[in-house]
């Protein structure tokens, strides 16, 4: 199973890179690390005002138009490093970052339990099966993906990290 699901994830083309004990990388989890520290920067690139697409590189502006067809709400936001445009992509809202040169940066997808990949589900499910999926993040970086999920339940909420087919709890919460 983790084999299908790396290699899924590598024909996604998703993910980051972080130096595991072993010395080997482990692009799951640097497409993790980096949307921990995305949170920052993407409020700020929210709480500004949308930029003229005359402001985006060329570059950045050829790279995206390649990439993406038929989308709909385009809208581009200076980031710190470079740019970020949101837009929604056949249902899914996107995020897509390119760096201040108009290189991809990362990808971030935000969709319902409908459109996660059967493997990342099924992990989800067979260790909370009493539990519903309600909101999922898939964060792409340098090749690999991770994927933050909201989870709710009667009583509680719990947000967890699916990285390399383990699952983390990042947040715990109880309703009142």
């Amino acid at each position: 199973m983790k084999k299908t699901f790396l290699a899924y994830t590598t024909a996604a083309a998703l993910s980051l890179t972080i130096v595991n004990a072993h010395g080997q990388s482990s692009n799951a989890q640097t497409a993790s690390s980096e949307y921990a520290s995305l949170g920052s920067e993407m409020n700020s690139a929210t709480s500004s005002s949308p930029v003229s697409v005359k402001e985006v590189s060329t570059k950045a502006q050829k790279n995206f138009t390649r990439d993406y067809k038929n989308i709909s709400g385009t809208t581009w936001y200076n980031l710190k490093d470079g740019f970020v445009v949101y837009f929604t992509d056949k249902g899914i809202n996107m995020r897509v970052a390119y760096d201040k040169k108009g290189n991809y940066m990362w990808t971030i997808r935000n969709y319902g339990e409908d459109k996660l990949p059967f493997e990342v589900r099924d992990l989800v499910k067979s260790k909370y099966y009493d539990l519903n999926i309600h909101d999922i993040d898939e964060v792409s970086a340098n090749g690999g993906t991770a994927y933050t999920i909201k989870l709710e339940g009667k009583t509680t909420w719990k947000i967890i990290k699916v990285t390399d087919g383990e699952v983390t709890v990042v947040k715990d919460y109880v309703k009142n």
